[in-house]
């Protein structure tokens, strides 16, 4: 799991939890939506092997609000940035 907020403590600007087990990832996000959101399409590219892929499906699939925290925009871009650092985690662990 990686969330990016103000400070530590505070509500997410947005947060991703991203779980591999045998090949198969599953990917959900919070703070982009009013509820929690599972990104099939991304998790299908993530199967694949195409992170850029699965940035792009995932930030199409999503239509965060803005608010006096962060604009729509940028909760879209932290969404991209944490996928892959979640991705990057993963490949870590898993050597």
């Amino acid at each position: 799991m990686a969330e990016v907020a103000r400070r530590s403590g505070d509500y997410a600007l947005a947060g991703v939890c991203l779980v591999q087990r045998s090949g198969k990832h599953r990917l959900s996000l919070f703070s982009v939506a009013p509820k929690p959101v599972l990104a099939v399409q991304a998790m299908a590219e993530l199967d694949r092997g195409d992170v850029d892929g699965a940035v792009k499906a995932l930030q199409a699939d999503i239509d965060p609000s803005s608010d006096t925290q962060a604009t729509a925009t940028y909760r879209r871009h932290l969404a991209g940035i944490l996928l892959r650092r979640a991705v990057a985690t993963i490949r870590r662990e898993s050597e």
